[in-house]
């Protein structure tokens, strides 16, 4: 005797609902490897603009040596005896005839002063100050800075203690802020990953930073969008003048933004170049300066719109992960079509990264190393956020900076 109507739909029931949730997995799967796919493409494309709208510094011919104006290089130091050494070499290596280098001690707990001498080696362009106390409403670094400024020297340049210049960066940059008629001049560096960590996480912060500076509004004098590379800041004394200086932005953790923000209210004049062979900066060296680092500054860009802090750890996630788990999760489950654009995501990414190595020098090493990265950066923009809801404190180097 043949099975009733119920019994037959209730022995079809599972087929149907495994029928079921299998399609909406692959749908879910294809709807996430579009997304990737299309998010990948469209970091490949911001990446190219923003390379061709550059200036390029290392195509700038250097001024002849009597026109070259003077220049005062300022570094601020604060427990950066493993850096301050090298940086001081290059920096006193420079081809630039008219040049006085002076490095800020902003009360180092280390080292600092006893490796800057070594450098220096009694080189009479050279010297080394103290910040001396930091007053009242003043962050370290900005306090340290405007000490170092003072000077008439007619050009000014801020300069970190990680970085590594060129013996013709300096003369090349200057020429390029005096034919461009600079007020800032800022330029994007090399950005060193040795390490395991920075392999995985600084490449993926570079490429967001490479790919979202609007490089052309950045150098429109009548656009308001305003950036800067704080390693590497070339100012016209009269213009930091006007714009009243470190004092300014006493208190600002991301003192380079507003300063650059505060050049173009002045209707001064802000480049951005580009200069990855001119300079070199390996901005952390372990997982815990990698984390500490970026919730600081984070922790002031989401302050804001700390709701949206879910979506970008989420958005990052699926940019910078999906594109190496989806292929893998989509041939699990036999999604034919959301296996073909994953692997198609998975190539536009290797892609971008190999051009963002070409374009501006980032590592392109252990590309599969992009999902733990992704991980570590939603992690940090996570606890910025919770950070910054509950106002709990940010420490940079000994000091609390929010």
């Amino acid at each position: 005797m043949g099975l009733s109507v119920p019994t037959r739909a209730a022995a079809l029931s599972p087929h149907v609902a495994r029928g079921v949730a299998g399609v909406v997995r692959s749908g879910v799967l294809l709807a996430l490897a579009i997304a990737a796919l299309v998010g990948q493409a469209l970091l490949a494309l911001a990446t190219w603009f923003n390379h061709r709208q550059l200036p390029d510094a290392e195509a700038e011919t250097p001024l002849a040596p009597d026109q070259a104006p003077p220049l005062l290089v300022v570094v601020p130091a604060r427990d950066e005896e493993a850096n301050i050494g090298d940086c001081v070499k290059s920096l006193l290596m420079s081809d630039l005839p008219r040049l006085r280098l002076r490095v800020v001690d902003d009360d180092s707990r280390d080292a600092t002063a006893a490796r800057t001498r070594e450098a220096a080696a009694g080189d009479p362009r050279f010297e080394l100050v103290a910040a001396g106390a930091l007053p009242d409403g003043w962050l370290g670094k900005n306090h340290a800075l405007a000490v170092g400024a003072v000077g008439d020297e007619p050009w000014l340049l801020f300069v970190d203690a990680d970085v590594r210049v060129a013996p013709d960066a300096l003369s090349r940059a200057l020429a390029s802020s005096v034919r461009r008629d600079a007020d800032l001049f800022t330029m994007m560096p090399r950005v060193a990953m040795r390490g395991f960590w920075e392999v995985a996480v600084q490449p993926l912060i570079a490429q967001l930073i490479d790919a979202w500076l609007p490089a052309r509004e950045i150098n429109d004098p009548r656009h308001r969008r305003a950036a800067a590379i704080g390693p590497f800041m070339l100012f016209r004394r009269a213009a930091y003048a006007r714009i009243g200086g470190h004092e300014a932005v006493r208190g600002e953790v991301v003192e380079d933004l507003r300063l650059a923000e505060a050049i173009k209210r002045a209707g001064l004049r802000l480049v951005y170049a580009r200069g990855i062979r001119l300079a070199t900066v390996r901005m952390y060296d372990s997982l815990g300066a990698i984390v500490r680092g970026w919730t600081k500054n984070f922790h002031v860009a989401l302050a804001g719109a700390l709701w949206a802090a879910p979506l970008v750890a989420l958005g990052l996630l699926l940019l910078d992960a999906g594109p190496f788990a989806l292929p893998i999760a989509a041939a699990a489950v036999g999604a034919r079509a959301a296996w073909a654009v994953a692997l198609a995501s998975l190539a536009v990414a290797v892609g971008a990264r190999l051009d963002l190595a070409r374009r501006f020098g980032v590592t392109a090493r252990h590309l599969w190393l992009a999902p733990l990265g992704a991980c570590v950066v939603a992690w940090i923009v996570l606890a910025s956020a919770l950070r910054a809801a509950t106002g709990g404190t940010v420490r940079w180097k000994g000091r609390a900076v929010r």
